[in-house]
């Protein structure tokens, strides 16, 4: 091949890594409320009863059933929302927040978690994550729980 030709095969070749290339491509981002299937944003409080006792009853779901523990929180305080779809509003809605909880052993710890719309087992209505720091054993959330908080 000569050199004419191989200019001809690099230039295809550049070309359509280019066209291709995501950071390239349009990328008009549509926020979730506007979506063919759209989200409300109408995700419960931090303080909401119904979150915090799904959070409480996982915990001691989880505690009993992997752990053989009878763990529990007995007490939620300080409840604070840390951040309300911090990744943009073309991204599932999502309420960050932080709590203090003591525990049945009578240890204070933290408590993230986040509410996320259409996040229940079949996506009926939101759901919730959590992560008590000091109790993820299996590192779900990575050290201190960073992956639980915005």
């Amino acid at each position: 091949m000569n050199v004419h030709g191989r200019k001809s095969v690099a230039l295809a070749l550049v070309s359509a890594l280019l066209v291709s290339s995501p950071a390239l491509a349009f990328n008009k981002r549509i926020r979730a409320e506007d979506r063919e299937y759209p989200y409300t944003a109408n995700i419960p409080a931090c303080e909401d009863t119904g979150v915090i006792s799904k959070v409480v009853g996982r915990f001691e779901d989880r505690e009993r059933d992997y752990r053989n523990s009878n763990l529990s929180i007995v007490e939620v305080r300080d409840v604070r929302p840390v951040a309300f779809r911090p990744n943009g509003p073309d991204l599932i809605p999502r309420r960050y927040c932080t709590a203090q909880v003591v525990t049945s052993d009578l240890v204070k710890r933290r408590l993230d978690y986040f509410v996320v719309e259409d996040a229940s087992v079949i996506g009926w209505t939101w759901g919730v994550e959590w992560c008590v720091s000091g109790l993820d054993f299996s590192h779900t959330y990575g050290g201190r729980c960073k992956g639980a908080r915005p």
